[in-house]
């Protein structure tokens, strides 16, 4: 899901069929989970925008903007709801109460203001921070916020219509705190940090729980999974990773972007996780995990699964332990095995048993991943239509002998060689690979008008730098 500009936040709709993302191009997109395409309008200001979020009830979006204005929008058209309402710094976030009544901002001027839904008119007087505020939120029964500060610290606050009154003493971090966020049952907090740290901290005295979860570079954002058993946290070392929510280990390997990762949030039935990047794209990942739903047999599976892709078998006896080289049909039997005991619809299925019904699937006719929808064929389509280079490369690893793939990929290659200026032996490769492929694109398919289109088209771009 591809922005012109940074992509600084990116969200799921309540039900999860829709994402929202927001970029510093100024533009708010809806769009569909499954396909990744627009759905309604862009939703524009006049300055980057900051945040966006859907309402508990998925109609309406709300914006914030560095062009100091806070606004709503129907979600389903992208159209403006009322007027604008406006503060004295630029909005870094805006988010919605829990029951959609309240609305909360956190500027860059070191203060964060509730306001009223329905009227956008402020609520009560802002709160007050010795520097800009990062991020503000409600807790889960809306009687709390939570802020967090380039003054180091994150703040709980508590909340009505008449008062606003700091509660308890604040949480500290070595560099400013960045990001803040409540469990689901509200008993715990997560900070994100510049100190390269994300921390959680005990809700109710504000001391700190587990152990530190550590990034390379600042922590730009961490968030519960609704279970609040997960915490992913997004950072300026262009990955994401996903931790235990109540130890801070680390459950997953990093999640790779292409630039800084500006948020990182689980979808509502914690099976997917969305980053938001600099690398001005949104992205999905699947993470199905073992849960109390699965039996024992399931799982077995899973060992089997894990034997037949490695082409071994792990036997013990006594204390030895041996690795036996598995035959062909063995491994072919197990998949079979597999395959057969999951025969209905994947959508019925849970994520552990839709896990090992794809890892078997015939490879051209399945998902591009477990919890997608999408095809392979489908997939590949969507890369050549998008046409960005680093989607062209990922297809051709899913399907290098495709020769619309091939040429399109070297054309893609053509224009990068022209367009870079920077070390001269790359652009050679760029140029040499380009030329390379479109050929062996046309090899593949020499009838193929689109294939020889692009072919001499690549070639009419490459003679003249070929001829300095």
């Amino acid at each position: 899901m591809r922005h012109e500009y940074v992509v600084c936040s990116a969200q799921f709709s309540p039900d999860s069929k829709w994402v929202l993302t927001a970029s510093w191009d100024k533009t708010a997109q809806v769009w569909d989970a499954a396909t990744s395409r627009p759905l309604s309008l862009s939703m524009k200001h006049e300055g980057s925008i900051y945040s966006a979020q859907f309402s508990p009830n998925g109609k309406w979006v709300l914006t914030g903007s560095w062009d100091k204005t806070a606004r709503l929008w129907e979600a389903a058209t992208g159209q403006p709801l009322g007027a604008p309402m406006k503060l004295e710094g630029s909005v870094l976030v805006a988010q919605f109460s829990p029951d959609g009544r309240r609305l909360i901002t956190a500027c860059d001027d070191g203060t964060a203001r509730l306001w009223d839904a329905r009227t956008g008119k402020p609520l009560s007087a802002s709160l007050q921070h010795g520097d800009k505020v990062n991020s503000a939120c409600f807790s889960p029964d809306g009687q709390w916020a939570l802020t967090a500060s380039a003054d180091r610290t994150a703040r709980l606050w508590s909340v009505n219509l008449l008062t606003s009154q700091p509660f308890g003493t604040s949480m500290k971090h070595e560099a400013a705190v960045l990001w803040a966020q409540f469990s689901p049952d509200g008993r715990r907090l997560i900070t994100a940090s510049d100190d390269c740290t994300a921390r959680l901290w005990d809700a109710s005295t504000g001391q700190p729980l587990g152990e530190t979860m550590k990034h390379q570079r600042a922590v730009l954002s961490a968030r519960f999974s609704s279970d609040g058993r997960r915490v992913a946290t997004a950072s300026d070392d262009r990955t994401t990773r996903v931790w235990d929510g109540a130890s801070g280990q680390p459950l997953s390997p990093s999640l790779w972007h292409g630039g800084a990762i500006k948020s990182a949030e689980f979808s509502p039935d914690c099976q997917r996780v969305l980053t938001a990047s600099e690398d001005k794209s949104a992205r999905l990942w699947d993470l199905p995990t073992v849960t109390d739903k699965d039996t024992v047999e399931e799982i077995r599976l899973l060992a089997d699964l894990a034997e037949a892709t490695g082409g071994v078998a792990l036997q013990t006896s006594a204390p030895t332990e041996l690795l036996k080289e598995l035959k062909p049909e063995q491994t072919g039997s197990i998949r079979a095995r597999i395959a057969a005991a999951f025969p209905g619809l994947a959508s019925k299925l849970t994520p552990l048993q839709r896990l090992l019904k794809w890892a078997v699937a015939d490879y051209w006719n399945r998902t591009i991943s477990p919890l997608s929808e999408t095809t392979v064929d489908q997939w590949i389509e969507n890369q050549i239509e998008e046409g960005t280079l680093d989607g062209l490369r990922a297809a051709m690893q899913v399907d290098p002998a495709n020769a619309r793939l091939a040429a399109h990929y070297g054309r893609r290659l053509a224009d990068y060689s022209l367009k870079n200026e920077g070390d001269p032996a790359e652009i050679r490769r760029a140029r040499d690979e380009a030329d390379f492929q479109t050929h062996r694109g046309l090899q593949l398919a020499p009838d193929s008008a689109e294939v020889r289109a692009l072919r001499v088209e690549t070639v009419r771009l490459l003679q003249p730098a070929q001829s300095k």
